[in-house]
């Protein structure tokens, strides 16, 4: 009789024991969802008062540990706005980008893939520097409404794309001007003349007629012959002509100021400087 209540203590002691790592695998694995529940929302907390930079640290240390797509499709929507308020647009652009590739079907997904260009509208790239930055948010801004043609963001991304034309329209007349600065005026001429041709409503424009009456000035006082004097002085007289008209059509009331342009308070036309 004892050896058999022995057995059946020992029984109960060894269900016991077994039964313990359960419960406290258990009670651990709560420990930790409550523990990543509480720094979710100390990022919500953090991204509400501004404080990005340490909502997107947070937020890096609790992404491997959250297991549910919906959760961690927010973590990393989150993710991607601090660093667009943080003004770091690449990696902004890319965390947009990725979001995009891991959650096609999620609700946000038209506002993620606006911002994966609109974000990288935003990186400033001098003129004299490559454009590479400038064509691929123009190509994304272009992806977006291609695909969402009557989105909420189309406004927004036009404003964008014209901003971005805007750009390497700058970058293309500055080219042409560098010309003018060095004297290089021949070469000048063919540059303006190229940009004034596929450009003729810019806002270079009266910039462009000012620098070719410059230009045809020059190398007519260089001319190697009569002939080739008349060209270039010919050429004068007919820029100048058209400036004069673009001036006056500048200074016109009742066109209003539709554009910005080179005029001055009094609706001058300033001329230029190489």
């Amino acid at each position: 009789m004892y050896s058999v209540k022995f057995r059946y203590g020992l029984l109960g002691v060894l269900f016991a024991l077994a039964a313990e790592p359960a419960s406290l695998a258990a009670a651990a694995a709560e420990s930790t969802t409550s523990l990543l529940l509480h720094k979710k929302e100390h990022v919500m907390q953090l991204y509400a008062q501004k404080r990005y930079a340490k909502a997107n640290a947070l937020i890096e240390t609790i992404l491997p540990s959250i297991k549910d797509k919906i959760e961690r499709s927010e973590l990393h929507f989150y993710r991607a706005y601090c660093s667009y308020y943080e003004k770091n647009y690449v990696v902004a652009s890319n965390q947009f980008g990725l979001f995009v590739k891991q959650y096609p079907f999620d609700a946000r997904i038209e506002e993620a893939l606006f911002m994966q260009g609109y974000a990288l509208a935003h990186v400033r790239v001098d003129t004299y520097l490559d454009q590479d930055t400038t064509y691929n948010a123009m190509h994304r801004l272009e992806r977006y409404l291609a695909k969402y043609p009557t989105g909420n963001y189309v406004q927004q991304a036009t404003h964008s794309l014209q901003k971005l034309q805007d750009r390497l329209l700058k970058k293309e007349f500055e080219a042409a001007r560098l010309y003018v600065r060095l004297g290089y005026y021949r070469a000048a001429v063919v540059s303006l003349t190229h940009f004034k041709e596929n450009h003729p409503e810019s806002l270079f424009h009266g910039q462009v007629l000012a620098f070719l009456v410059h230009c045809y000035t020059q190398l007519a006082k260089h001319a190697s012959n009569e002939t080739n004097k008349k060209e270039q002085i010919d050429a004068v007289e007919q820029f100048s002509s058209q400036l004069r008209h673009y001036v006056q059509a500048k200074c016109t009331p009742d066109l209003g100021p539709n554009r910005k342009d080179k005029t001055n308070k009094k609706g001058i036309f300033t001329l230029p400087r190489p």
